[in-house]
């Protein structure tokens, strides 16, 4: 089992609620299930989904070999069926229904969770979670557990009393902004020596008044220094990678690696594919492993972990590197953080255990 920090899915399950869909993983295998039935009719259709399922799961329970094989075959046929789409009738099974916006970003978040809380309900195999106890106890009952977390709080304003806002809804860990500057702080797209506003620092000591974690992926260079300052307990940067390594503003210094790793904090490898090199080539899993490879040696490996931020589906452009292009490609990092020499215990530690300790600490009450 692995512990991906950062997972954009609540942007596509709002999205996708709002254009009146359910079930998404699940309508995978019945879109799927149904063009073939169209193809091939004297199939039906619930006999495709039943053996699309049993080749998928056959195909993750033999390893990364067979899956590298079924890749190469599905390339081929995705290629077949993208001519037979591109040469039919223009009709997408997405509708362009319109997004609507509310009047306001604290509108939009409250229709986000909103929308989690409405999926999750109806998605039993999902449990939400706020400790690593609660984590480990769905784990035991053969549940996906699933902690909810913000990406940049600029809907709350300058005011830093919304934070209890958030966490009443549940979210346990934190980041004051996205790329951009807002009340609270400025993101990895402002001005790199910007600090955090005073309203940005109560919201940090409110966040640790609450046992709330600090994610300071997104945030400039300024603001993490503040935050560090004011950290009351570890510090995550849930996905980030090594400027040693590609030296972007969204990855982080061997200096702010240590500096996490004094907090007792964890750093989440990110698979996007502009955040692991510079050159397109070496965009790959590989390379994302001689991240996680470079960060054990500058924090140790009990701070490595995993926040890939797969947003495929966000369309061209937000592609994974190479080997890591969707969440079903996880194995393909473990497989070389293998071959470059982690052990298995080392593995696990960096798959789920890291950051599962950081989020060990006490459930704690509002104040």
């Amino acid at each position: 089992m692995v512990f991906d920090a950062h997972s954009d899915l609540l942007y596509d399950v709002t999205r996708r609620r709002l254009l009146g869909e359910r079930r998404v993983p699940t309508l995978l295998y019945v879109v799927a299930a149904q063009a073939m039935s169209g193809i091939v009719p004297e199939v039906p259709a619930l006999i495709w989904g039943i053996l699309f399922v049993a080749i998928n799961t056959f195909v993750n329970i033999r390893g990364i070999a067979l899956t590298d094989i079924v890749n190469r075959i599905a390339l081929v046929l995705e290629g077949l069926v993208l001519a037979v789409w591109a040469s039919g009738p223009q009709e997408t099974f997405w509708k362009d229904t319109a997004w609507k916006d509310p009047a306001s970003n604290l509108g939009r978040t409250h229709q986000i969770f909103a929308c989690a809380r409405a999926d999750l309900a109806e998605c039993p195999q999902i449990r939400p979670v706020h400790t690593a106890a609660e984590a480990e106890a769905a784990r035991a009952a053969g549940q996906i557990y699933a902690f909810l977390a913000v990406e940049g709080m600029a809907a709350i304003g300058g005011n830093p009393a919304g934070v209890d806002w958030y966490y009443g809804q549940g979210a346990r860990l934190g980041m004051l902004t996205w790329n951009e500057t807002n009340a609270l702080a400025a993101g990895a797209g402002g001005d790199p020596q910007a600090g955090l506003t005073e309203a940005g620092r109560r919201a940090v000591r409110r966040m640790g008044e609450l046992g709330m974690v600090v994610d300071v992926s997104h945030l400039n260079d300024g603001g993490f220094w503040d935050v560090m300052d004011l950290a009351a307990g570890p510090v995550i940067a849930s996905h980030s990678n090594c400027r040693a390594l590609c030296d972007v503003r969204r990855n982080l210094s061997d200096d702010q690696l240590r500096r996490i790793r004094d907090t007792g904090g964890v750093v989440g490898l990110n698979a996007f594919h502009g955040f692991v090199h510079a050159e397109p080539r070496q965009q790959t899993a590989r390379t994302l492993a001689l991240h996680a490879v470079h960060m054990a040696e500058v924090m140790g490996v009990e701070h490595v972990g995993c926040g890939f931020d797969f947003c495929e589906f966000m369309g061209p452009g937000n592609e994974g590197a190479e080997g890591l292009e969707s969440a079903a490609h996880i194995r393909n990092l473990f497989y070389w953080l293998e071959k470059l020499g982690m052990n298995r215990q080392e593995l696990e530690m960096v798959a789920r255990g890291n950051f599962l300790r950081v989020l060990a600490g006490p459930d704690l009450p509002p104040q």
